[in-house]
Formats: structure tokens, C-alpha cells, sequence
């Protein structure tokens, strides 16, 4: 038997499923943008805009903007030789002992003597060559660390030198002198564009030995004289330190006014 109202049921209940699932896909869209934003405010800063904190691993250091370069260089001395020179003077002799005390602290290749050949001056650098020899010998040279080679002039040359050379390294830093900003206004508090600079610059010329810069010094063998001494004080149940003397000693009561 027809029935109007059993007909408007199941004709109404498709029209009642359509207006259920817009209230239901309006929240998950919301709950998608919002996820979204917030994953967008809690990526890392770019380094543009990072502000590098005390005490972080992005803190400022000097040597990454003003680092200082340490490469290899020649160290040359030139001694002149006359047509008739009998040989090496007091002071190029000076001379000599000088740059072999400098060779003995910082370098770092073998000595290296260029003879002149070809020119007026050829018997006499060949006399010098001689007493050079000797004279390396008795500072402690060894004759391995020494490499002789020719170097050719003119015919009409007559006071080529002898040249001896060797390798060492040098310190050179970043110039100074860039003051783009004005480092009055720096709402961040970074540090400006110059800063450290001075003292890389210091540094690099006060070193003793750029390769310092490069890689730590061996370290030299221990007294083995005192530490007998202290092992055996050590042994006997005595104090193993240096006693102070009456100079070193006193306290504020003893001072006068």
C-alpha cells in the first residue's frame, strides 16, 4: 500500500546525509590550515636573520671573518763578490751567521746556493763559494741540507751575487679599514664589520713562528735530573717542592705603614 510519509522518510534521508558532511569537512580544513601555520612559525631562522648568541655554537669569532693566511716564502741574502774579491768579509760574514740563526728557528726546506756562472765575477764567486762552504760547515749545516746550483748572466757582469735562500712561512692578515655601517645603530647587538680585526692583525705580526698557527710545537724532552731528585724525595717521605725563602714569603700583618 503507498504511504506518503514512508516516501518523504527515504527521500528526506539523502538530503539529511548531504547536510552532514559540510559541518564535518569545515573543521578538518581548519585544523589543516592551522597545522600548517604553525609548522611555518617553528622553522630555524635563515642565517640572514639568525642572531648569534653568547655562549652558542653561532657565536662571532674573529678568525672566521678576519682569518689570518700562513703560506710558505723565500728568504734570500745576496753576497756581492767584486771581480777580485778574496773572499767573505767581517760583515758579510756577520751577515751570514745572522740569517743561518733565523734559518735554524723557521725553516722549512733546505738551504739553497746560487752561483753566478758566465760572468767577469765567475773565479772570485767560485773562491767565495769555497769559504761559504766552510762557513756553513762550522755553524752545524750539514752538507746534505744544502743544494748548490748555477745561475747564468751576461759576459759583461762583474759583481754578480752569491745568493742562499731558503723556505719559511709567513702570517699574512685580512685588512683592516671596512666600516660600511654605521655602529651606532645596531638594534640586534651584532658585532660590527671590523671587530677582531686589530687583533688578528696583532697576532699575526707579534707570532715567533707563523707555523705555530698551523700546528703545535713538539713537545721538548722532560729534566730527567729533577725528576730523579723527585721521585726520590718522594720515596722518602720528604716535600717534593722547592722551598720558598724569606724573600718569597709574608703576610698583611707584616707590612709597615
Amino acid at each position: 500500500m503507498y504511504d506518503p510519509a514512508h516516501t518523504v522518510l527515504l527521500g528526506a534521508a539523502p538530503r539529511r546525509a548531504r547536510k552532514t558532511w559540510g559541518p564535518r569537512v569545515a573543521p578538518l580544513s581548519v585544523a589543516v590550515a592551522a597545522s600548517l601555520a604553525l609548522a611555518g612559525c617553528t622553522l630555524p631562522p635563515s642565517p640572514q636573520t639568525a642572531v648569534p648568541q653568547t655562549g652558542s655554537l653561532q657565536a662571532f669569532q674573529a678568525s672566521d671573518r678576519h682569518p689570518i693566511e700562513v703560506a710558505k716564502g723565500k728568504v734570500r741574502l745576496e753576497i756581492d763578490v767584486p771581480r777580485f774579491s778574496p773572499g767573505l768579509s767581517p760583515r758579510q760574514t756577520a751577515q751570514i751567521d745572522a740569517f743561518l740563526a733565523d734559518y735554524k728557528s723557521l725553516g722549512e726546506s733546505d738551504i739553497t746556493v746560487s752561483v753566478p756562472s758566465g760572468g767577469r765575477n765567475e773565479g772570485a764567486a767560485m773562491s767565495v763559494l769555497g769559504r761559504l762552504r766552510q762557513h756553513l760547515r762550522s755553524r752545524g749545516i750539514d752538507d746534505k741540507a744544502i743544494r748548490y746550483t748555477p745561475y747564468y748572466v751576461q759576459r759583461k757582469t762583474t759583481s754578480a751575487p752569491v745568493i742562499v735562500s731558503y723556505q719559511r712561512y709567513y702570517a699574512k692578515p685580512s685588512p683592516c679599514g671596512n666600516w660600511p655601517d654605521n655602529i651606532a645603530e645596531e638594534p640586534l647587538n651584532k658585532s660590527y664589520e671590523e671587530f677582531g680585526c686589530a687583533t688578528q692583525n696583532n697576532l699575526a705580526a707579534m707570532v715567533a713562528n707563523p707555523r705555530d698557527l698551523l700546528v703545535p710545537r713538539v713537545m721538548t724532552a722532560s729534566d730527567a735530573t729533577r725528576r730523579g731528585i723527585t721521585l726520590k724525595k718522594w720515596r722518602l717521605g720528604e716535600i717534593t717542592g722547592a722551598e720558598r725563602s724569606t724573600e718569597e714569603s709574608g703576610s698583611s700583618s707584616e707590612v709597615k705603614e
